[in-house]
């Protein structure tokens, strides 16, 4: 009997409406580990959505999302310690070295809550 690997990303009947737009309707699947996933779709599908509600940037209206295990509503610090974020142009022959020298700096903001430049 081999394991199967666990899920990496777990979404799960994730919906979000903006105003009479729905952009996600009860989307559902798993990424496991060492899987390659791409999210593809044409402009307005809901891809930058789901991605947002992943970082929790936004709060589905409905269904879960979770990185490793972790719920990104109830325990969005402890989820977004699974995220990582690779820029095109970054490859390298050693991948995670190429993650580990990429660190973003958070997007200040201003009064207007606006990023700043």
């Amino acid at each position: 009997m081999t394991d199967a690997p666990s899920a990496t990303v777990e979404i799960e009947g994730v919906s979000k409406r903006f105003g009479r737009t729905l952009a996600l309707d009860a989307v559902s699947f798993e990424v496991r580990s060492n899987e390659l996933f791409a999210l593809l779709g044409p402009n307005g599908a809901g891809k930058t959505t789901l991605l947002h509600i992943l970082c929790k940037i936004l709060r589905p209206d409905s269904g879960t999302a979770r990185i490793n295990g972790v719920d990104v509503i109830k325990n969005p610090l402890q989820a977004r310690r699974h995220l990582g974020r690779r820029l095109p142009g970054t490859e390298s022959r050693r991948p995670a070295h190429a993650l580990r020298k990429l660190e973003l700096p958070r997007p200040r903001l201003r009064r207007s809550g606006r990023a700043a430049a």
